[in-house]
């Protein structure tokens, strides 16, 4: 059965540590899209500190929406397209729960802006970007 965007599924997100080497653990992501054979997920986290420091588009959640685990963030803007294999995905692909219809609407308005924002600063550069990511946290 194919994700939908806003399913929660557990998966192993690689990530670079300060040596350089890749590591990753089984944590909650966030569904993005399903590709048939890869799936785009956003890192989940468990510090609010995380959300802080790296000035993330975020999506918070509480510990009864992902079944258990403990209350945190999915981070919008730390993506990655994995492929659909127990490595990746020790539990399988089966989503574990799924965000609220208004938690939903609030992540795909934030990735469109996010977009948008990219294709600006493409065209303009990396002009004011901290200033207008702040803008946007502060709207969500």
């Amino acid at each position: 059965m194919p994700l939908e965007f806003g399913d929660i599924v557990i998966a192993r997100f690689p990530w670079e540590n300060e040596r350089g080497s890749t590591q990753s653990r089984a944590r909650p992501c966030l569904v993005i899209r399903d590709m048939g054979t890869q799936v785009e997920v956003a890192y989940g986290t468990t510090s609010p500190e995380y959300c802080e420091r790296y000035n993330a588009q975020f999506i918070r959640h509480d510990a009864g929406e992902i079944g258990g685990w403990r209350p945190g963030a999915f981070v919008l803007r730390r993506r990655r397209l994995l492929p659909k294999t127990r490595e990746f995905f020790p539990e399988g692909t089966a989503a574990v729960a799924r965000l609220s219809e208004a938690k939903c609407a609030r992540a795909y308005r934030a990735i469109e802006e996010m977009a948008a924002l990219e294709k600006w600063e493409t065209r303009h550069g990396g002009a004011r970007r901290a200033e207008l990511c702040q803008q946007q946290r502060k709207a969500l």
